[in-house]
């Protein structure tokens, strides 16, 4: 059994911020641009998922896409409009996450949620966000989030 890392404190003694974020307010700003200057934003969104992915590989922390990015990715080979994007980690590599932060910071996100149930850490840069799902394994549900949940024979061992 995991050690339970609780995030707001793993971010808290880093000294990681988490900024005050209108979700509300960035929705409606989102779906008010709809249709325009898309190919700017699948630009910024890729390379926010690059760089994310790039430190990700880098330092051994097994992720993958998950929701719609991963929907675009499989099906048509490219992003899905979306608000955001998704990454999925186990919580076995979240410890190995959190220290990746300060590099992230670093590149210029910024921590805009850290879940009280720790299962989500928000990064935003450029005018998008992505959501980095911490995934718990289940013996009788599988894996899942508080949101999401994969029946065992999804899951990986």
């Amino acid at each position: 059994m995991l050690a339970m890392i609780n995030v707001r404190d793993s971010l808290q003694k880093l000294n990681i911020p988490v900024s005050d974020f209108s979700f509300d307010k960035y929705l409606s700003q989102h779906y008010a641009s709809l249709g325009s200057n898309n190919k700017s934003i699948i630009t910024k969104r890729k390379k926010n998922l690059s760089d994310i992915t790039q430190q990700l590989n880098k330092n051994k922390v097994k992720y993958w896409l998950t929701g719609k990015t991963l929907m675009g990715a499989v099906s048509l080979n490219e992003l899905i409009d979306d608000h955001d994007d998704d990454i999925g980690i186990d919580e076995g590599s979240l410890a190995l996450f959190i220290k990746l932060l300060p590099i992230l910071i670093g590149d210029g996100f910024e921590v805009i949620r850290a879940t009280k149930e720790n299962d989500m850490i928000s990064l935003y840069r450029d005018g998008r966000y992505i959501d980095v799902c911490i995934f718990k394994k289940k013996e009788s549900t599988g894996m899942g989030t508080k949101q999401k949940h994969f029946p065992p024979i999804t899951s990986t061992k």
